[in-house]
């Protein structure tokens, strides 16, 4: 299979160092080629044009890892392109890009939503575990934050965070989230000073007939992420009570703790801790290799990936947050001169 990465930044090389294991370690039969604005890899095929890569490279698989925000505008250019898809999220930056997205989209393509925390081994095992229960669902909160002020990559704003929470949840419960109320901030945090974009976003809504609310932000000082859930077993008469977190303490350690509490005490049901499961590949490779192989299985449409309409309907989704919310401005005084380099971020910045 011969595959095209576009964008070689952060993602990109996550990216290439999954499918380079795929290939050398789990000997699958892969061919990596990329496109970006620059040259910057001596050991993979580059093309200067997606247009050169299309035709001489003839992917199979084409893999969208540049700034979300120029998703739009790369898969304008993928429009007659009737092979496999994988974008990074979000999918594109905005209701008019999509509408203009689903007018040339070939339904020859099948796209693929890069919706990594579903691969989590956290997320798997709570996956497995509702599927195991007759339940309701009682409550759904959750923090989605990080700190991205003053970063050097442009971004349509806090959709590209808070569709990791919202994605995740409709997956866990297979079902839509109904969002009823929305608080915003926007500000100019970003690259683009003479911009407001939106980097924080509260929501309130239902799931299930049920209550979901949640905070996600990019002017976070702290990076959060997290899901909590209340469940009532319809047959037992008991509650659950479940706490999902990702990159806690450690980057990539991925946690799922379930319990119950009754006037006896606290019984704790199951404690996983990723980190605790032995790999024979980087750890901050498992969710994107974990998602290459779902991928890679020829049965899509049993697996565990945002295919096509799923893809749509959850930008569809984000696309409201930034439509109905109710939002306030924030100057922060930046000047050019704060923007921060490259080379001097760290991986809470660009994780």
């Amino acid at each position: 299979m011969n595959i095209l990465i576009i964008g070689m930044g952060f993602a990109g090389n996550i990216y290439h160092k999954a499918l380079s294991h795929l290939k050398t370690k789990e000997k699958y039969n892969i061919n990596i080629a990329y496109h970006s604005k620059r040259k910057n890899r001596l050991d993979t095929k580059y093309y200067s044009t997606i247009e050169s890569a299309l035709k001489n490279h003839s992917p199979s698989l084409i893999i969208v890892t540049v700034n979300d925000i120029y998703h739009f505008n790369i898969l304008n250019k993928l429009k007659d392109y009737d092979g496999t898809i994988l974008c990074e999220k979000p999918l594109v930056g905005n209701q008019e890009e999509l509408d203009k997205f689903k007018n040339f989209f070939s339904y020859k393509t099948t796209l693929i939503l890069s919706t990594v925390i579903r691969f989590s081994l956290a997320s798997q095992k709570l996956k497995h575990f509702l599927r195991s229960k007759n339940y309701s669902i009682k409550k759904i909160n959750f923090t989605w934050k990080k700190n991205r002020i003053n970063d050097f990559r442009p971004t349509v704003g806090v959709i590209s965070e808070i569709i990791h929470p919202l994605d995740t949840i409709q997956w866990l419960f297979d079902t839509k989230i109904d969002i009823q109320h929305i608080l915003t901030t926007s500000s100019n945090y970003s690259v683009s000073r003479d911009m407001t974009i939106l980097d924080s976003a509260f929501i309130l809504g239902t799931i299930k007939d049920s209550i979901i609310s949640g905070y996600s932000s990019f002017v976070s000082l702290q990076v959060e992420r997290s899901i909590e859930i209340v469940l009532k077993d319809s047959d037992l008469n008991k509650h659950y009570y479940i706490i999902l977190t990702f990159d806690k303490d450690e980057w990539f350690s991925d946690k799922l703790t379930i319990f119950q509490e009754t006037k006896n005490g606290y019984s704790e049901i199951l404690n996983f801790n990723s980190m605790n499961t032995q790999t024979n590949y980087d750890k901050k490779l498992e969710r994107t290799l974990l998602m290459l192989k779902n991928i890679f299985n020829k049965d899509k449409d049993n697996s565990d990936l945002c295919l096509n309409q799923d893809a749509i309907d959850t930008q569809s989704l984000l696309n409201l947050i930034s439509k109905i919310s109710l939002n306030k401005e924030i100057d922060y005084e930046f000047s050019s001169k704060d923007i921060l380099q490259k080379e001097s971020t760290n991986f809470d910045r660009i994780g």
